[in-house]
């Protein structure tokens, strides 16, 4: 999983994100690494660190048992 995430900091590691860009081009506006990152790396993070805690969080409030 964090081999996935990883790529999607960078602009050219996912086709939505070079997808947004082109977009974003076509009304004349820029996004450059720096800015993409910006977004990215925190988006990224967060990610993480619901997908490792949802274990445990499902185990604790009996949610595992429902599904």
């Amino acid at each position: 999983m964090i081999s996935v995430t990883v790529f999607i900091v960078i602009i050219t590691g996912s086709i939505a994100s070079i997808i947004v860009v082109e977009a974003a081009s076509r009304y004349g506006m820029t996004i450059a690494f720096r800015e993409f990152a910006r977004t990215g790396v925190p988006v990224t993070l967060v990610s993480l660190l619901v997908a490792a805690g949802w274990p445990w969080l499902t185990a604790a409030s009996g949610i595992s048992e429902l599904l």
